[in-house]
């Protein structure tokens, strides 16, 4: 049995706990959290940690098998740019893929992240995975635009994910974006949706312009890099909350990716039909920067209703995976954004969206992970550039 103090203890779902106390059983499992009102009284065999006490992070949204392209795609040159060139340097060398993803599953472990939504087009990462401490939710991507094509990138995601659930790991099929797969393979898509749906979305101003005119940089990577033939091809001419709508049951559990352009005609459209009980709305910062050089409104998307989450994106677009660097990118550029907020992002939103009910949050009979954050101005609970995380449990 422990009993872990620190000057504040984040729950995941209640006010911070000043002084407060949490007690695990020997495999790490949440006893009791107990709030002792400030009281700072000594207790018998109490660990007093200086700093903030949270749940294990969940990180939202991943691409391990990209690990080991860290350092290697150029910044700030857009969508279109980014996907060319990881498309130039794309590798099928296994030991490469396998030994950057394993580098990449370990940090993630030493930066307090517990469990991971984490997108795949390959098994290259399967035994990472299987082998790991971390709880992986494995995305299996499709995509193509063709509707040619639909059936052999179908088949090939169901081969993906079968591989993954042969092995008891948690597998789902999903569209990499809305510009970038046919009606014909959103539709196969949705027919085998079970669990949590996650794919990119609004990440660029080049892909609103393919979907709603079929012209522009993303046109030319298709037709250039690629190498389709578009002179048949009809772009979907339709906005993204309307063809999200019309393509993923409104029931089902879904994640939405990235949002650096949402702005409030598409979140009021999103609204229509979905639900902000099982709509989340995930956030890469460090990502977003990197290729596109802007930050999602997040002010505005805290004011929607809908539930935000945090993700890293892979070391193509970062260069880090963590997510208390995440979250000090959005303190700096969105300096009112309250910790407590950001650490419920991190943990149970998380958790919820992924479906990974033993973490998450301090509640009796989970099993969270226990990070320290410390370094961080206690007065006004914000992140500092000596802000660190240090896993305790």
């Amino acid at each position: 049995m422990r009993k872990l103090s620190a000057h504040y203890i984040f729950s995941g779902k209640e006010k911070p706990l000043k002084n407060g106390i949490l007690v695990l059983d020997d495999d790490g499992k949440v006893v009791e959290l107990i709030d002792r009102q400030g009281s700072n009284k000594e207790v018998s065999g109490l660990e007093f940690h200086p700093g903030i006490i949270t749940p294990g992070f969940i990180n939202t949204h991943c691409h391990l098998e990209l690990s080991y392209l860290k350092n290697g795609i150029s910044r700030g040159n857009g969508l279109a740019a980014f996907l060319g060139e990881v498309k130039q340097q794309w590798s099928d060398d296994a030991e490469l893929i396998q030994s950057a993803a394993r580098k990449a599953d370990k940090l993630m472990q030493r930066n307090g992240i517990v469990a991971v939504g984490d997108v795949t087009n390959t098994v290259n990462a399967l035994e990472v995975k299987r082998k790991s401490l971390l709880k992986y939710h494995t995305f299996c991507e499709a995509f193509g635009i063709l509707k040619e094509r639909a059936e052999r990138a179908f088949s090939k995601a169901l081969d993906i994910r079968e591989a993954y659930i042969q092995h008891g790991l948690k597998a789902t099929i999903i569209p990499h974006s809305l510009y970038a797969v046919s009606d014909e393979l959103l539709e196969m898509i949705d027919k085998v949706q079970e669990d949590t749906c996650s794919l990119h979305y609004m990440e660029s101003r080049e892909e609103i312009e393919v979907m709603s005119t079929g012209e522009g940089p993303l046109r030319r990577h298709y037709e250039n890099t690629i190498g389709l033939e578009l002179s048949g091809w009809q772009h979907p001419g339709i906005s993204h909350a309307h063809r999200l709508n019309k393509w993923i049951g409104v029931d089902k559990k879904l994640l939405l990716v990235h949002n650096t352009f949402m702005n409030d005609n598409a979140l009021n459209e999103l609204k229509k039909d979905r639900s902000t009980d099982n709509t989340w709305l995930t956030l890469c910062p460090k990502s977003n920067i990197h290729i596109e050089q802007q930050l999602p409104d997040i002010p505005l998307l805290m004011r929607s209703g809908f539930p935000l989450c945090l993700g890293t994106d892979s070391f193509a677009s970062n260069d880090g995976l963590s997510i208390l660097d995440e979250m000090r990118l959005i303190q700096q550029q969105y300096p009112e954004t309250a910790l407590v907020d950001m650490i419920t992002w991190a943990t149970v939103n998380g958790a919820e969206a992924l479906g990974f009910e033993e973490q998450g949050s301090f509640e009796p009979g989970k099993r969270p992970g226990v990070n320290l954050i410390s370094g961080a101005n206690l007065k006004e609970l914000k992140l500092t550039s000596n802000s660190r995380v240090n896993v305790l449990a």
